[in-house]
């Protein structure tokens, strides 16, 4: 006995292979996301760091300041989350109105019609939105406490990270 792809033949396993291959690029652009939103967040709070030392010395402590960032991060990642969503709706309008006619043998078999017609899925679009807003988080922890780091009287003096 084997499995359903051996018995399938070389095209299934193709067609499993170039899955994950897909797979895998879509988590390197999710890291690399990644590593934008952090550079763009630590940039954010570099050039932040006299306000928030005025904030320490005026008496706002670590945790209030963190929570302050933590939700602006959150308010600027959903509200981009909530933009591509509205785009992606858009996209796949225009895809709905004009089907792509596949006559590859392969590719019929990769996506599993001849024509690509995309759908809309809650789930995706709550997917995605939880993505935006992990990858804030994320993004928002390093710069923050590294900003806390250092002394209120130094950051209003104007000293980096």
């Amino acid at each position: 006995t084997m499995d359903w792809r051996h018995a399938a033949g070389m095209s299934a396993q193709y067609v499993f292979w170039l899955r994950i291959i897909l797979i895998i690029g879509i988590a390197v652009i999710l890291f690399a996301g990644l590593i934008v939103v952090n550079n763009s967040l630590v940039v954010n709070i570099v050039d932040r760091t006299r306000e928030i030392g005025t904030m320490r010395a005026i008496g706002a402590n670590k945790k209030n300041i963190s929570a302050l960032c933590m939700r602006e991060t959150l308010i600027l990642t959903i509200f981009s989350g909530i933009c591509a969503c509205a785009l992606s709706s858009l996209i796949i309008l225009l895809f709905r109105s004009f089907p792509i006619h596949l006559s590859n043998p392969f590719f019929i078999q990769l996506f599993g019609d001849e024509y690509i017609i995309p759908e809309y899925k809650l789930k995706n679009y709550v997917l995605g939105l939880g993505l935006s807003a992990g990858l804030g988080l994320i993004s928002w922890m390093f710069p923050v406490f590294e900003a806390l780091k250092i002394m209120p009287v130094v950051a209003m003096k104007g000293g980096k990270l």
